[in-house]
């Protein structure tokens, strides 16, 4: 008789390529010795190779038991089929001999199916900025078990485009290898809507993709990309008026109102405290939802009515910003999602031109009637508004005597002419002089009036007068000893005593010089006067 039995230490197959080992052993059962000894295992690479057991005969004598040993390395397709579809990797062993049939001994080894399914999303985009971005989306899908995985399916609900299959499939038999690795892309347009909610309110865009297969529960992967949420407001004001002229005129406003953030702005409010109508919503809502959507440009309107006020004191005017010859206003614009912006406007105001005239006598009196004696006028433009002023003339007149235009000089000693007309830019002025004959009898005062006239440049005119007094001396200038003239004149001049030095020559000619300060438009003059005599 002849037996065998085939055993393995391996317990359990989990993985392709496993080396599960196997041992046989023969027995002679029998009564006689058997020759011809064969071992054949058809799971066995390769084959059983004796090891043990002949006392160097080679024959199996009675009782006598020899060992073989052999390796199975364990396929793919074993652990797919699992075993066949019982769970068990099972083989047969066979033993034969010259003197008897074949003996056989099956050995099965259980199969532990592990299918294992992972992907993962991932994407290179890093904020959500603006509707409209495109979202580039990545998927590997892995076959993490011991199981070849088919059916492979992936979906994504917020990808557009995609997912689709990229690449991966080594052997492109499209069944997911053990250990082997699928891309798919897809991709996400992002909309207003994700960006309003701020993704839902979490801040996020969130989304979560789906891998199945034939063999597998569904796998899942979320993956979520910060939004970054930008609300911005602009407005700009502007009117087609260029110069405010007159009471009562009617000045048009338009306000541009844009959404230059990434938000949908709502409940815009739009207020200037100026406008006597408005302002109104114009046009720009181009889908009638009332709100201001991103990149959308609203259009409001207003005007204001000029008061007398506002011409008289050449624009408007604040206790924090007084009147500077503009008509100055300020829009403001909100939403409830951003913080208040606001636009300045300006226009000139053309209000009445303004010059100030101040005259005053270089010689506040003349020896004799008839005698000449020397003015100064200075011109001031102080009009409110930004009005340059042309000075067209100048008259002369003494004591209400008939006007006459004086030769004008620049300087004091009348050496250098000026010819009228002068402009004279606001703020600015311009100073003349000239001589007039004082007309009188001895111990009159004359008053001495000077007119100038000018325009600005709306040729609005403007004029303003000013006088001077100028005594005619009760006395004719007599001759005396230079001491005492001298003495007596310092004296009156300069109101103290003085020392009768009794050093000068007979009719010595002197002059007396007389200091005279004038305030006139934060500028200090100082005008010298002069007296002869002999």
């Amino acid at each position: 008789g002849l037996n065998v039995v085939k055993s393995s230490t391996t317990t359990l197959i989990t993985t392709a390529s496993q080396v599960v080992p196997y041992s046989f052993v023969v027995t002679n059962t029998g009564n006689m010795t058997l020759t011809g000894i064969t071992v054949t295992d058809p799971n066995v690479s390769p084959a059983p190779a004796y090891v043990s057991g002949d006392n160097g005969n080679g024959k199996l004598d009675v009782g006598e038991s020899w060992t073989y040993t052999g390796n199975h390395t364990v396929t793919q397709a074993e652990i797919d089929a699992n075993g066949g579809g019982d769970g068990d990797l099972d083989n047969t062993v066979t033993a034969d001999s010259n003197e008897t049939g074949p003996a056989t001994d099956d050995h099965a080894i259980a199969i532990d199916q592990i299918p294992g399914l992972a992907v993962e999303k991932s994407s290179t985009t890093t904020l959500i900025t603006a509707a409209g971005q495109v979202v580039p989306y990545t998927f590997v899908v892995r076959n993490t078990g011991n199981v070849s995985l088919t059916g492979i399916t992936v979906s994504d609900p917020v990808c557009d485009i995609g997912p689709s299959y990229s690449s991966g499939d080594i052997g492109l038999d499209g069944i997911l290898d053990v250990g082997e690795a699928w891309t798919y892309i897809g991709s996400h347009i992002v909309i207003q809507a994700e960006i309003d909610s701020n993704g839902g309110g979490d801040g996020d865009l969130d989304n979560t993709v789906t891998a199945d297969s034939n063999q597998t529960d569904p796998v899942t992967d979320i993956h979520e990309i910060s939004i970054s949420l930008a609300p911005a407001l602009s407005v700009v004001k502007n009117s087609t008026t260029t110069l405010i002229t007159a009471v009562g005129q009617v000045v048009p406003y338009t306000f541009t109102v844009v959404n230059e953030g990434n938000v949908v702005l709502t409940n815009i409010t739009v207020t200037d405290p100026i406008c006597t109508v408005g302002p109104t919503y114009s046009s720009g809502d181009l889908n009638d939802n009332d709100t201001l959507d991103v990149g959308e440009t609203w259009i409001f309107t207003g005007s204001h009515t000029v008061t007398q006020a506002e011409i008289t004191v050449a624009g408007n005017s604040t206790e924090e910003s007084p009147a500077d010859g503009w008509l100055d206003n300020t829009v403001t614009v909100d939403a409830t999602e951003t913080e208040p912006e606001s636009d300045d406007f300006s226009i000139p105001v053309n209000a009445p031109p303004s010059i100030s005239v101040a005259k005053f006598a270089l010689d506040d009196s003349v020896d004799d009637p008839g005698d000449e004696a020397t003015f100064m006028v200075a011109i001031v433009n102080s009009s409110l508004a930004n009005d340059p002023v042309v000075i067209t003339s100048l008259t002369d007149s003494i004591e209400g005597g008939p006007a006459f235009s004086p030769l004008l000089f620049t300087n004091a000693a009348l050496t250098t002419p000026i010819t009228l007309p002068q402009t004279i830019l606001p703020g600015a002025s311009l100073t003349v002089y000239f001589e007039a004959s004082i007309d009188g009898d001895r111990g009159d005062n004359i008053d001495d009036i000077v007119t100038v006239y000018g325009m600005d440049d709306e040729e609005t005119p403007v004029s303003d007068s000013d006088g001077a007094d100028v005594d005619i001396d009760t006395l004719p200038p007599t001759t005396t000893t230079p001491t005492t003239t001298l003495a007596t004149t310092i004296l009156e001049v300069f109101g103290a005593e003085m020392p009768q030095t009794g050093d000068f020559p007979d009719a010595y000619p002197f002059k007396v010089i007389g200091l005279m300060t004038l305030f006139l438009a934060g500028t200090l003059l100082i005008l010298w006067k002069k007296r002869d005599s002999v």
